[in-house]
């Protein structure tokens, strides 16, 4: 049975004939901004750099009413510009590799603090558990893995639209996993992988050092430091440093 995406409408309620609201009857609301929004199609714009990904994502998307396809530039790199120009509810963003992903989560996270109404939903090959957990403390709204059935990147629509965060069903354990995972030391909440940068950067390495022993990019490096940073009520690297060394976290 085919489904369609529609933004949720408001009941009908039945009058008189008359059209007179019945004695001591609350008057009909009237229509309002709010209302009248979300009787609009949803705005939608997938941003990817794999062409065969993007015909298949706009040919699956497109043949739903309820969700209205923006057309341009539809690379990755363009979702500041798409989110600064209101042009777009939802973007759906294909991170397919390693580096794509950390990248693209630190652009999520700038871009949904100047517009935390944009939804974004994030399609990416299987990720490892604390990446999930970043990419949605980063203000990913919905998760799809690039593996996932077309029946649930609909499900996952139909929830987003509706103004709902969504995770499919490869991503639901793995948020799981991570959470349970994490373990708290002296308040401060690090994952596995942010106490093994931390640990090379308290002993004085640099980024691209830490990086190459890691086996990650700088732009990870960069990732993890930020969430560190901010866990630990840290204003920049220095701080990080002596807070580590104070409570034994190096």
């Amino acid at each position: 049975m085919t489904q369609q995406i529609t933004r949720p409408r408001p009941e009908r309620t039945s009058h008189p004939v008359s059209h007179l609201p019945a004695r001591g009857a609350a008057p009909e609301p009237r229509a309002t901004a709010a209302t009248e929004a979300q009787r609009q199609p949803c705005r939608t714009a997938v941003l990817t750099g794999d062409e065969l990904v993007r015909r298949g994502l706009l040919d699956v998307l497109g043949t739903y009413p309820g969700i209205e396809l923006v057309p341009g530039d539809q690379r990755p790199e363009s979702l500041r510009r798409l989110a600064e120009a209101r042009q777009v509810d939802v973007v759906v963003l294909d991170l397919p590799s390693a580096e794509d992903r950390s990248a693209g989560i630190l652009e999520v996270r700038a871009v949904k603090l100047a517009n935390p109404e944009l939804t974004v939903v994030l399609l990416a090959r299987e990720l490892p558990d604390d990446d999930v957990l970043s990419a949605v403390s980063g203000g990913v709204d919905a998760l799809v893995s690039r593996s996932s059935r077309v029946e649930d990147l609909l499900a996952v629509m139909h929830q987003v639209v509706a103004g709902e965060p969504a995770l499919d069903r490869h991503f639901c354990s793995a948020v799981m996993r991570a959470l349970r995972r994490q373990h708290t030391v002296h308040g401060a909440s690090l994952t596995t992988r942010e106490r093994e940068v931390l640990s090379l950067v308290a002993l004085g390495q640099r980024n691209n050092v830490v990086a190459r022993t890691l086996f990650i990019s700088e732009s990870t490096v960069k990732f993890h430091l930020r969430n560190i940073t901010d866990k630990l009520g840290a204003t920049n690297r220095a701080e990080v440093v002596s807070i580590a060394v104070r409570l034994g976290l190096d």
